[in-house]
């Protein structure tokens, strides 16, 4: 028997009403089926119906967007940190992680050069 929605020859799942599918178009109708009841409890949760929720965007109204200024400020926030702990081991303890300075300096540099994009607007 042929899939009910692709035609593909090879069935595998059935439906909840029984047809035919295959295995694309039986995970595509559960992960449907997930994306509702998401949709669903997500509008509950903001006291909208899901038709409402899907109208305002879905999730991405609710939350506000980080603002590109906020970005720049926390990547700076952490390479003077990075910067404050390598002259801290430098100079009290004698020693430097380099790996460790290396992975937080490269981490504020990151979110620095998002907030720039972002600020850009690429």
């Amino acid at each position: 028997m042929p899939c009910a929605r692709c035609s593909s020859p090879a069935t595998e799942y059935f439906s909840d009403q029984g047809d035919p599918l295959c295995r694309v178009c039986y995970f595509a109708a559960q992960t449907q089926a997930q994306d509702d009841r998401a949709i669903a409890s997500l509008a509950s949760e903001a006291g909208m119906t899901p038709a409402q929720f899907r109208a305002a965007g879905g999730s991405a109204k609710l939350t506000e967007p980080e603002s590109p200024t906020k970005t720049i400020l926390s990547g700076s926030g952490v390479i003077a940190f990075g910067l404050a702990l390598a002259a801290f081991e430098w100079f009290v303890l004698d020693r430097l992680h380099i790996i460790l300075i290396g992975a937080i300096l490269l981490v504020g540099v990151g979110m620095l050069g998002k907030g720039l994009m972002a600020r850009r607007g690429a």
